[in-house]
């Protein structure tokens, strides 16, 4: 069961909003995932979706680039992912075992 204190990093890494992404939902996301950076970059995963359908719009002379939110949450995929395999490897989850065969 991941900490409050977890729960809180895990929404300021995201910027989610407890109406979108309940504590119980993100308590569940850091249990599966195994981390706060795993978790984090499942959020970004979800709302990477979520901003693929987003388009520019120009109207009365301002422009917004709705577009740009879907590369920013990839780059935060990325971020987040290489994140959680350096955690994985230096608690040493992830990486090559070497193992010695005596004869």
């Amino acid at each position: 069961m991941a900490s409050l204190d977890e729960i809180a990093v895990l929404r300021r890494l995201t910027s989610t909003e407890p109406d979108d992404y309940p504590d119980d939902l993100l308590n569940d996301l850091i249990d599966s995932n195994g981390s706060v950076d795993a978790a984090a970059a499942q959020v970004w995963r979800e709302l990477a979706a979520e901003y693929a359908t987003m388009v520019d719009i120009t109207e009365s002379g301002s422009t917004r680039k709705l577009s740009d939110l879907h590369g920013h949450a990839q780059a935060m995929i990325k971020l987040f992912e290489q994140r959680s395999i350096v955690e994985a490897e230096a608690e040493g989850v992830i990486g090559t075992t070497i193992s010695h065969i005596t004869r």
